[in-house]
């Protein structure tokens, strides 16, 4: 496979102010390591109109994901170490990170997270755009699976889609995570009450 040559490394930022604050993650969404989950799109060579100037591609992708981040804000965040270990969700509106590459390979390559970085430096989203030998393009896009799972991040894409294709977002995200959180357990007596539940001594 031939190497990869980035052109720039830029980051994004929501195009707009946003809500600046902590989210608390689930207690499910901290309970393994935590790691960022890529997914890959390739698309084929695209019509002429879209390769001049040459870099229309990267300005349409870069100024939409602005304003992606805007209704996605979480996404231009970062985790965070809270009391106890447990990690919040700064939306603090520091930006998604986009790297513009170019390969002489017509195969994907894979996007690395620098885990060398402190939780809270870490971007939460991680973009690569890379332009193959064979005239197709490549997105990769990497998020933190504690902030994002499958459905938030299908939903995600086809918001930045419409976005990319200069229509209005389609669907606004939720954001509200309060009944996510961990609550106290109730005292085994006040259970047995509550449900009917008697003990056989």
């Amino acid at each position: 496979m031939a190497a990869v040559r980035v052109n720039g490394c830029y980051v994004v930022k929501p195009a707009e102010e946003t809500w600046t604050g902590c989210l608390s993650l689930s207690e499910l969404d901290q309970s393994g390591a935590i790691i960022h989950v890529s997914t890959i799109h390739f698309y084929p060579k695209p019509p002429q109109s879209w390769l001049t100037p040459t870099d229309l591609i990267t300005t349409t992708l870069k100024q939409s994901l602005s304003r992606a981040l805007v209704p996605f804000y979480p996404l231009a965040g970062r985790l965070r170490r809270v009391d106890g270990g447990h990690l919040d969700l700064d939306c603090n509106a520091s930006g998604a990170q986009f790297i513009e590459a170019e390969s002489e390979s017509r195969l994907d390559h894979y996007l690395a997270v620098d885990y060398s970085l402190l939780i809270d430096e870490r971007p939460v989203t991680i973009v690569q755009l890379i332009r193959l030998a064979c005239s197709a393009i490549s997105l990769c896009l990497c998020t933190s699976h504690a902030v994002v799972d499958g459905q938030s991040l299908s939903n995600f894409l086809s918001e930045w889609a419409r976005l990319s294709r200069g229509e209005a977002l389609g669907t606004a995200p939720f954001h509200d995570r309060n009944f996510l959180g961990a609550r106290g357990v109730p005292a085994a007596g006040n259970v047995a009450y509550r449900y009917g539940i008697h003990s056989f001594h």
